[in-house]
């Protein structure tokens, strides 16, 4: 039920999601049991899980909604010339490098190094549906790029440094800088704007 849109759901669901936050801000947000949550949320424990199999279950939810988000910010701000190329993907990098760094506890566990397989391989497939969307809107992509490919590869490239820096607690790169060699990485026409390359759109 966790895409359910029944009211009902939606509204159960919402309670879920902030008792998680609620609770994150005090606990280290891994150790955060079912109980916990629900005694927060106030629904029952049945109640969760009709919509989430565990709480790291509601933190990958939680990704896929963030990644939703910034996809349709980066298609639109693209599509409205509200920012160039460059920006429109810094933006979305940032927004994504941000949430999973004010919450490591949470998300290194799920995506770094020593993380299940089956939770990289969801975040990723999140990251890379949701990339597909806004490559096929943009308007720089040339004719010839597979954006199947193209969006499995950044998926798996992003998810798997920032993973890795989730995962060094001591690391001295900031956000800031995580994004700035991300950026290093992208392909040309990502980051160009459709002046720049004079391509229609597509």
């Amino acid at each position: 039920m966790a895409r359910s849109l029944d009211p009902r759901a939606v509204r159960t669901r919402r309670k879920l999601i902030d008792a998680f936050g609620k609770l994150a801000e005090s606990a280290n947000p891994a150790d955060i049991s079912v109980s916990a949550l629900t005694e927060a949320a106030g629904v029952h424990r049945s109640a969760f899980y009709k919509h989430f199999a565990s709480p790291d279950d509601l933190a990958i939810h939680l990704l896929h909604d963030l990644f939703s988000v910034i996809s349709h910010a980066d298609v639109v701000m693209r599509s409205e010339f509200a920012v160039n190329g460059f920006d429109a993907s810094r933006s979305a990098m940032l927004d994504i490098v941000r949430f999973v760094g004010a919450r490591r506890s949470t998300y290194a566990p799920l995506i770094g190094s020593r993380a299940p397989a089956p939770a990289v391989q969801r975040v990723t497939d999140a990251f890379a549906e949701l990339t597909v969307e806004a490559l096929e809107q943009m308007s720089t992509r040339p004719s010839s790029v597979d954006t199947q490919i193209v969006s499995r590869f950044l998926a798996h490239g992003v998810i798997g440094v920032v993973g890795r820096w989730l995962d060094d607690a001591r690391s001295t790169l900031s956000d800031e800088q995580v994004v700035e060699q991300l950026m290093l990485c992208f392909p040309g026409w990502l980051t160009a704007s459709s002046e720049t390359t004079g391509h229609p759109p597509q």
